[in-house]
């Protein structure tokens, strides 16, 4: 099935769970459609931006691609393409407030209507932070307040807060309670009473600043 979803192409292959989901969805929808065309998505922005396959092939993501290339001064670099167009924005906007202090530096962009690339810097050797690594969280505690000296006020774009992000969370997760199990019921219930604490402690914003939404050892890389 994911043979005859995905044509031939001289690239790694996309996640087994990307194609999956791809191979699931109706014929012709936005993700089918968008990793059918795929492979010349990835040669179009290698020719637009002067970038070179390295021959290597890095862990894909659940929704989207990554592909690690050299441009033509050498530096390296990472390509990433992503049928999620509002999550890319939402990428680009935290990532160019950043400026790559505590995160990988935004080269370019571009955006479709159907998805989206950005060219990322690539961090070199880029040795993944195991969690026995990092027992107490004092790593991730230490790059959180690296990112959290941005405020938010400085970004380019608005991002929703994280309250405006749980209350989205539970709007979409309400049509599907009855068909849960009571153990997601139970996560959803936990949801629901932590955006209430959340909005009843929350008080007269001081200084609101931009947070990594999911900081874990796994998102991160010790250079």
């Amino acid at each position: 099935m994911h043979e005859e979803l995905l044509p031939a192409m001289a690239f790694p292959s996309p996640s087994i769970t990307l194609l999956k989901r791809a191979a699931a969805d109706a014929h012709n929808s936005h993700l089918r459609t968008w990793v059918q065309t795929l492979p010349a998505r990835i040669q179009q922005y290698l020719n637009r931006w002067q970038l070179e396959w390295t021959g290597e092939s890095l862990t894909q993501g659940y929704l989207g691609y990554v592909l690690p290339c050299r441009r033509n001064d050498g530096a390296a670099a990472i390509l990433k393409l992503s049928p999620d167009r509002h999550g890319a924005e939402e990428q680009v906007t935290a990532l160019s407030a950043w400026s790559g202090n505590g995160a990988v530096p935004l080269l370019s962009e571009s955006f479709e209507e159907n998805g989206a690339a950005l060219l990322l810097g690539r961090i070199i050797p880029g040795v993944a932070l195991r969690p026995l690594d990092d027992p107490t969280g004092e790593r991730i505690s230490r790059c959180l307040r690296r990112l959290a000296q941005i405020q938010a006020s400085s970004i380019r774009g608005r991002l929703p807060s994280g309250l405006e992000r749980l209350n989205s969370l539970i709007s979409a997760n309400a049509c599907h309670l009855p068909a849960l199990s009571r153990s997601l019921q139970s996560h959803q219930d936990g949801i629901v009473a932590l955006a209430d604490t959340v909005a009843r402690k929350q008080g007269p914003p001081q200084r609101v600043v931009l947070l990594h939404g999911d900081l874990h050892a796994g998102n991160l890389l010790v250079d």
